[in-house]
């Protein structure tokens, strides 16, 4: 009984130990890919840098659930969510994320050419790049660098319960 339980331990130490390791590992590979990839960018491209130097990681907006309506009759819903980098740090005056958010709700929401059944025809690019302008805009600076497409989902009417 003792030898099994022993031997039971040992497995669960072994484990956590590997699945350490392996963490590890993977964490330095990540950080030399992010490091190359992100190498030139940084405040020459208006992105805020950390105490390290290195551009910040992105943040991200709470997830947005955008009615889409269909003659006159609510179809199902875009579930959203956007990430962003911040500008240089003199841009800071106020958080971006309630601006993005709301350019963001007005612009899937009034957006004729969104085909809701084939959002992979839809120009993200597009998208992005006009809630980082319009976002700045309202701000007044270009407190926004960059923003991203975390999630990009149409959910039918008929499958929410």
């Amino acid at each position: 009984m003792i030898k099994s339980l022993i031997f039971g331990v040992l497995v669960c130490a072994v484990a956590l130990g590997a699945s350490t390791g392996v963490q590890m590992a993977m964490g330095m590979v990540m950080a030399g890919a992010k490091a190359g990839a992100t190498e030139g960018k940084g405040e020459e491209a208006g992105v805020a840098l950390d105490e390290h130097g290195k551009p910040q990681e992105p943040k991200k907006t709470r997830i947005l659930n955008i009615p889409i309506m269909k003659d006159e009759k609510i179809a199902g819903y875009i579930i959203a969510q956007f990430g962003y980098r911040l500008g240089k740090a003199e841009y800071q005056k106020m958080p971006p994320e309630p601006f993005l958010v709301d350019e963001a709700f007005k612009a899937l929401y009034a957006d004729s050419k969104l085909d809701f059944r084939h959002l992979e025809t839809y120009d993200l690019s597009v998208l992005t790049r006009g809630l980082k302008e319009r976002a700045n805009a309202r701000i007044g600076a270009p407190a926004i660098a960059e923003v991203l497409v975390q999630d990009f989902t149409f959910v039918d009417r008929e499958d929410v319960h």
